[in-house]
């Protein structure tokens, strides 16, 4: 720690399990870091407990290079007093401190993709390397914003002290967060594929808040995680999707690092691309025109693709609220969505399909002949 006093300026910050945390300042140049200090692990003890070698991780993470992968800056061994020590690049936060601060209800689709398409870059980096991350969990991505008003960011994932090299297709151990890690790692044995089931609690997570397993204690969490019992989908069907491929108890029936990246949640950039990839696997548009739009927005007919029976579509602009699924101005969307969604009956109109996004609410509703308003106008 001596050396390291002669070139930082040290404040202690907190500790995990694995040692304690410092800022520090480069003296000289005043920038400042993270220092991560790490116990020293024998030989013996790493046979007997099935640790981590921390030197072969330190070098490791030094010759991983990544525009998406926390950097080291620094690092220090000292034999007399039994630590390594870490310098690392400084983050302005991670996702678990943002979502907590500021999005307690959830983050928007286009928000996560914004996040997993740097998340993306960097497993690809550590994939290349043969290696898997198998700590990922909100508190170890971390981000900085890199404009004054915060509008842009990057993204890094960081903290490997549970990665692991993948020399063969599966190797042991028994060292792993319990509320991200995949039901394969309590065995002891596992693939790269857990860093999958991880990525998908951590998608519901962003989306919602939220952890995927519900339970009051950790006995109900664990009961409905063997289960795979997922507490309920969120309002991205295309998000479900991909969290249901992940989040599987058999990595063999999860789905591929190549279909993962590939996926459709991912390939949306705007509006158009959102219907039609909503509707792509399942309906079709009888007209390529709506059959009406106004300020709230457009209504389409369309056609299930096997079964061939037609539903109205309607596309209802997110910036006014006050507008109702019929287009009046007593009730907002949402909770009218919600409402037709938990009501049923043979006189209430019915929700067959939702979706949602940044700017809109795509409805898929019952087709009728017409309302009171023009059967009065017509006939009577």
């Amino acid at each position: 720690m001596d050396i390291i006093k002669e070139k930082y300026e040290i404040n202690e910050i907190g500790s995990d399990s694995y040692g304690r945390i410092y800022n520090i300042k480069d003296k000289k140049v005043k920038s400042e870091y993270i220092l991560k200090e790490l116990t020293k692990i024998n030989e013996q003890s790493l046979k007997e407990t099935n640790e981590i070698d921390y030197e072969t991780e330190i070098n490791f993470l030094k010759n991983v290079k990544g525009k998406n992968i926390l950097n080291i800056i620094d690092y220090y061994e000292n034999d007399k007093d039994n630590f390594y020590y870490i310098i690392l690049e400084k983050m302005d936060g991670d996702l678990e401190k943002l979502v907590q601060e500021n999005y307690k209800n959830g983050m928007s689709s286009n928000l996560i993709r914004k996040i997993f398409s740097q998340i993306n870059s960097g497993l690809k980096d550590i994939l290349k390397e043969g290696k898997c991350h198998r700590d990922l969990k909100p508190s170890n991505i971390f981000y900085s914003y890199i404009n004054e008003k915060k509008t842009s960011f990057i993204i890094k994932l960081g903290y490997f002290g549970l990665s692991n090299n993948l020399k063969s297709n599966e190797y042991e151990s028994n060292v792993v967060t319990k509320s991200f890690k995949a039901p394969e790692v309590d065995e002891g044995k596992f693939s790269n594929k857990c860093d999958l089931y991880s990525i998908g609690i951590i998608l519901y997570y962003l989306k919602t808040g939220k952890y995927i397993f519900d339970g009051q204690r950790e006995l109900d969490i664990l009961i409905n995680k063997n289960k795979n019992k997922i507490k309920k989908d969120t309002d991205d069907e295309l998000l479900n999707k991909l969290i249901k491929k992940l989040v599987v108890k058999d990595p063999h029936k999860r789905m591929e690092w190549d279909e993962y990246f590939n996926d459709s949640f991912f390939k949306v950039n705007d509006e158009n691309n959102e219907v039609k990839i909503f509707i792509q696997d399942k309906y079709e548009y009888i007209d390529h025109d709506p059959i009406c739009a106004g300020s709230y927005g457009s209504i389409y007919r369309i056609r299930d693709k096997k079964v061939k029976t037609e539903y109205v579509l309607k596309k209802l602009r997110k910036d006014d609220p006050n507008r109702n699924i019929f287009g009046t101005d007593e009730i907002k969307f949402e909770n009218e969505i919600n409402f037709l969604k938990i009501v049923k009956g043979k006189n209430i109109i019915n929700i067959i399909d939702y979706y949602s996004d940044d700017k809109f609410y795509y409805i898929v509703l019952e087709k009728m002949d017409g309302d009171l308003e023009k059967l009065v106008n017509e006939k009577y």
